[in-house]
C-alpha cells in the first residue's frame, strides 16, 4: 500500500515526525513543496499543479493531508485525476468555520510547548506567500472537491478538549451533501496539530481507516 502525505501552511515535512513510525510497514511519499513554489503560489490550486506534475507517474492506495494539505489532497482527486481509494483530511477547513476551530493548541498544550511551535511556525511562514495564506483564510469555499471525489473521503479533527459539545460537526459549517460525504472521527484533547498534541489517538485512528476494507 502506498500513502502520500500533504502538510499544511506554515510547516514542513516535519509535521509527520510522529506519524511515519506508525505507518512504517507502507510505503510512504512525504511532499516536500520547493519554497520557490510556495513562495510564489496564490492558491492551493498552484500547489496542487505542483504535486501532480512531480507525482504524475506514480499511483497512491492513500492521500492524507493536514490543513491546508487537505484541501490540496481532495484537489488531487477532483480535479487532476489521481485515483486513490481513501483521503484522509485533518483539521481542514473546506470553508470558513466557526470560532470553535480558531485554535492552535488546547491551553494546556499552549502552556508546555506553545512557544516552540510558534517559533517553528513563523520560521516556516517566510516560505509561503501572503496570497496563499490568505486563499484560506478569508471568503473560501472548497467544499466542492468533497462532493467530485471519486475517492472516501475521512475528516479528523480535534476536539478542543470539549469532548461533550455537540455542535463540532455542525461548525464546520458545510452542506448537509458535503457532510453525509464526510467520515468523521474527532482526537481528544487536541486542537489544530493532534499529531503533536495526541498522536497516539490520531496515529490510532488514521491506522484504522489505512486498515479498513
Amino acid at each position: 500500500m502506498k500513502i502520500l502525505l500533504l502538510n499544511g501552511l506554515n510547516s514542513d515535512a516535519r509535521i509527520w515526525d510522529n506519524l511515519l513510525p506508525a505507518l512504517v510497514k507502507y510505503e510512504v511519499e512525504v511532499v516536500a513543496y520547493p519554497h520557490e513554489v510556495t513562495k510564489q503560489a496564490h492558491c492551493p490550486s498552484d500547489l496542487s499543479a505542483w504535486v501532480a506534475s512531480a507525482y504524475a507517474s506514480d499511483a497512491f492506495d492513500i492521500i492524507i493531508g493536514h490543513s491546508l494539505g487537505g484541501i490540496i489532497a481532495l484537489e488531487l482527486i477532483s480535479k487532476f485525476q489521481f485515483d486513490a481509494s481513501k483521503v484522509i483530511i485533518i483539521e481542514s477547513n473546506l470553508k470558513p468555520a466557526n470560532p470553535f476551530y480558531r485554535n492552535l493548541l488546547t491551553p494546556k498544550h499552549e502552556k508546555a510547548y506553545g512557544s516552540s511551535i510558534c517559533s517553528y511556525l513563523k520560521e516556516q511562514s517566510q516560505y509561503f506567500s501572503e496570497d496563499l495564506m490568505k486563499s484560506v483564510q478569508e471568503d473560501f469555499d472548497y467544499s466542492s472537491y468533497v462532493l467530485n471525489s471519486s475517492s472516501a473521503v475521512y475528516g479528523i479533527y480535534g476536539d478542543r478538549a470539549q469532548k461533550e459539545y455537540s455542535a463540532r460537526i455542525q461548525d464546520l459549517c458545510l452542506e448537509e451533501d458535503v457532510l453525509n460525504k464526510i467520515q468523521f472521527s474527532f482526537i481528544e484533547n487536541a486542537c489544530h496539530l493532534p499529531m503533536i498534541e495526541n498522536p497516539e489517538d490520531l496515529n490510532r485512528v488514521i491506522l484504522e481507516i489505512v486498515a479498513e476494507k
